[in-house]
């Protein structure tokens, strides 16, 4: 699905301020696989998911995306596979729209522009069947603004907006960082149950050992732009919150 050869990013290269982002990336993400990205600040876990994404072009090596060689593109082209749910809950919607108009450009987010998506009975009832899934009880509020919603509730819609167009990649950058604990628990629980339905490939940044734990495949720790280590398997399986913290000791 995903395959990074030698990928290397300096930011600032020559200078006082210069950062090694990334070293020698070297990752295969299996379809379907669901990756969480650990490490300290600065180890190069976003930079990783911007490459991935398309949003920072790496100084060398090459990215495929199911076959494609993508290493030059920008995260415009990259988005028919890619969505993404970014830390800020306020990001990834448009307030002054409806649920149902936000949901609506979402659909359309990777069609030709020339393509139109009326909000017709059938679409409003598909937008229903998807939110229904969380379990929110937002299905019966379409009409309703989006900015009047809590950053928890528009977090949650954020992650079916992901899955309204063909887009088979799904990036979780901190999403839950933002949230109080409670609803940082639910979101997580949501986006869990949102990959296995529609079969996603998926890679989470977190700093929540709790939910390292708890969520994905394979883990993979980022020290200093290289890949640290790589958690898969069995061995991936028996890991506890404390084998993680002691990762970071």
């Amino acid at each position: 699905m995903i395959e990074l050869t030698n990928i290397s990013k300096t930011f600032n290269a020559g200078t006082p301020q210069e950062v090694r982002a990334l070293i020698n990336i070297n990752l295969n993400i299996s379809n379907e696989e669901f990756i969480v990205i650990v490490g300290a600040n600065g180890s190069g876990k976003s930079s990783l998911l911007n490459a991935i994404a398309g949003t920072i072009i790496p100084d060398s090596g090459k990215i495929n995306i199911e076959g494609n060689e993508v290493t030059d593109w920008k995260d415009f082209r990259r988005s028919k596979w890619i969505a993404r749910i970014f830390q800020d809950p306020f990001k990834g919607t448009a307030s002054e729209l409806s649920i149902i108009d936000n949901f609506r450009l979402a659909a359309i987010r990777t069609k030709r522009k020339s393509l139109s998506i009326g909000i017709n009975s059938k679409f409003k009832e598909m937008v229903r069947e998807r939110i229904a899934l969380l379990g929110l009880g937002l299905e019966d509020k379409l009409e309703q603004s989006i900015g009047t919603l809590s950053g928890g509730q528009r977090q949650a819609l954020t992650l079916i907006m992901a899955v309204m167009d063909d887009a088979k990649i799904l990036l979780l950058d901190e999403p839950s960082a933002a949230l109080d604990p409670k609803t940082s628990e639910i979101i997580m629980q949501k986006a869990d149950q949102i990959i296995k339905e529609f079969k996603l490939t998926s890679i989470l940044i977190t700093h929540n050992l709790k939910d390292v734990a708890s969520y994905g495949s394979r883990v993979i720790l980022m020290k200093e732009g290289t890949i640290a280590s790589d958690i898969k398997g069995e061995e991936r399986s028996k890991m506890t919150i404390k084998d993680f913290q002691e990762w970071f000791l």
